[in-house]
């Protein structure tokens, strides 16, 4: 009788992921599996997978489509913290968060839904970033950055080369107007994936400033959010 077992997770980002005016949740964990009888011996344990959560943070309900599963490869190191997953918006119209500034009537919300089921059913999009509302999270796990429309849970992969260790950061770091997602990895390097389409925007950053540093009222928030 095999079971699951939590073996880590990451520290929670809030945001509207949805696009709906509505904070989420989201976090990753690691999962294992184990006799019933060995849950106490670690070593006794086998990696299964890897969890992205993204719950309402009102009703404790999933969000559609998650939680979604990755492979858990193959190293089952000790019971540490993941990296934080980053919300930060990564689609080339940005308007709609204008929309939600004002609020929403039961209606718009309905429509909201609407569309992004509709552009979760079409799996390719016409502009950058996915046709849905809402943000997108960035979730390192081992050398594999995963990039998910959060609204649509349509997903890409791009594999770094080496472990990333630590939460991807988001911010203009080469001046040039447009939004920089900044990666670590395990030996040291520093890598950026520039975009020529997604405008910078204060609200739309995730940096080391003084308004994510541990206590502070925005540490684990999106700044649309």
């Amino acid at each position: 009788d095999r079971i699951h077992v939590i073996r880590g997770t990451s520290p929670m980002s809030m945001g509207d992921v949805e696009g709906t005016g509505n904070l989420a949740i989201v976090l990753v964990a690691k999962i294992a599996t184990t006799e019933r009888s060995h849950v106490d011996r670690p070593d006794s344990h086998d990696l299964s997978e890897y969890r992205l959560f993204a719950i309402d943070a009102v009703t404790g309900d999933d969000l559609p489509n998650f939680p979604m599963i990755f492979n858990g490869g193959t190293t089952l190191s000790s019971a540490t913290a993941l990296p934080q997953p980053l919300l930060v918006d990564l689609h080339e119209d940005q308007s709609h968060w204008l929309d939600t500034i004002h609020g929403f009537s039961e209606e718009d919300l309905n429509t909201i839904r609407s569309i992004n089921r509709e552009a979760a059913k079409q799996r390719s999009s016409s502009s950058h970033g996915g046709n849905g509302r809402g943000l997108h999270i960035v979730q390192p796990l081992e050398s594999t950055l995963h990039i998910i429309e959060g609204s649509t849970s349509c997903a890409q992969a791009i594999d770094v080369g080496d472990h990333v260790p630590s939460m991807v950061q988001a911010d203009d770091v080469h001046g040039t107007g447009g939004l920089d997602l900044v990666v670590t990895t395990e030996k040291g390097e520093i890598l950026t994936l520039e975009s020529e389409v997604v405008q910078y925007h204060p609200l739309n950053v995730w940096n080391a400033g003084v308004t994510r540093t541990p206590g502070s009222n925005n540490a684990q928030a999106h700044g649309y959010s």
